[in-house]
């Protein structure tokens, strides 16, 4: 396998969408679900498309259910959807933290 993948040039595995070619099966398969695929959860409210159900979810929570927002800024009784804009809330206007690759990733953590 290991000389197949890594020192013949052939690419047996060809997307039938956009004809991008992969040496293993397995990197068709993450091309057309990352690419191809990525797009596939549509907002029945606006016309934003998500990658993920979860994705779209949060999207909805975030912008289209006002009435509900079960968390709030311990400071200012500001109300979010998401724990996560709670956390961004405070470090950004209360803590004064501005985003930042570092910043960024911890939430992505989190």
């Amino acid at each position: 396998m290991h000389i197949s993948c890594v020192h013949e040039e052939a690419e047996p595995y060809a997307c039938e969408i956009c004809g991008k070619t992969f040496k293993q099966k397995y990197y068709l398969k993450e091309h057309i679900s990352c690419v191809h695929e990525a797009i596939s959860f549509k907002c029945s409210h606006c016309e934003k498309s998500l990658a993920s159900k979860k994705s779209l979810n949060n999207h909805i929570a975030r912008f289209h259910n006002s009435e509900v927002k079960p968390f709030s800024c311990e400071e200012c009784g500001k109300l979010f959807a998401l724990s996560i804009d709670v956390r961004k809330h405070v470090d950004w206007v209360h803590k004064g933290v501005r985003k930042s690759s570092v910043m960024l990733k911890r939430y992505l953590v989190e």
